[in-house]
């Protein structure tokens, strides 16, 4: 990678799919440029040059990756947050596919304009959710060696769980205290929290606004 083109990750100014990714930068120490779009911005031209059509991006010398879940396994790697090891790098693949899945299943929540089906959708969305979450704690339990994911210290997977719970607020239809009966998601969550670099990113964004 050049020295005179930093990775520039371009996303809304929200959190939701770039989040982790910013979190793997921030974390490892890795400078990229964090370039943020309006919504207005994203049709025309921004759009039609993205890989899939799509946000987040990430351009690097070598090219433009387009899927989120790439972008984090390629910054994982370059910031130790994705294992050596090929079993524990599988399990961090397993539990990720695992909540993109959860993902998938709360979208018609999330994106539905009807009244009506919203409320039917969010019901729905909220029993699939109890169902991965214990699917995801038992998968958690696996590992005795720390409060992380997957081995002894924190993976990408970790900043997964992480970003989930932290953007579960903005959904006013996931109760508030939803996650407190899952321990291990719950030890995940505060391990993360707890890291310094993770509270200087946060601290980062409280001061730019």
């Amino acid at each position: 990678m050049s020295t005179t083109q930093v990775p520039k990750l371009t996303y809304f100014n929200a959190p939701a799919r770039a989040e982790p990714i910013r979190l793997a930068f921030y974390y490892g120490g890795l400078a990229f440029e964090d370039k943020r779009i309006e919504m207005k911005e994203w049709p025309g031209t921004l759009k039609a040059a993205a890989p899939w059509g799509t946000l987040p991006t990430l351009e690097l010398e070598q090219g433009v990756i387009g899927q989120s879940g790439a972008m984090l396994r390629f910054v994982g790697k370059k910031t130790n947050l994705y294992p050596k090891d090929d079993f524990e790098a599988a399990q961090v693949d397993d539990l990720i596919g695992g909540f993109d899945d959860l993902v998938i299943a709360l979208r018609p929540a999330i994106v539905e304009q009807d009244p009506a089906k919203k409320k039917e959708y969010q019901t729905a969305a909220l029993g699939d959710m109890k169902n991965y979450l214990e699917k995801i704690e038992r998968f958690l339990q696996q590992n005795k060696s720390s409060k992380f994911c997957v081995g002894s210290g924190p993976t990408i997977a970790d900043l997964k769980i992480f970003t989930f719970i932290n953007a579960a607020p903005a959904f006013p239809w996931i109760p508030t205290d939803y996650f407190t009966s899952y321990t291990r998601i719950n030890e995940v969550y505060q391990a993360v929290g707890q890291l310094q670099k993770i509270k200087d990113y946060y601290a980062s964004r409280q001061e730019a606004k």
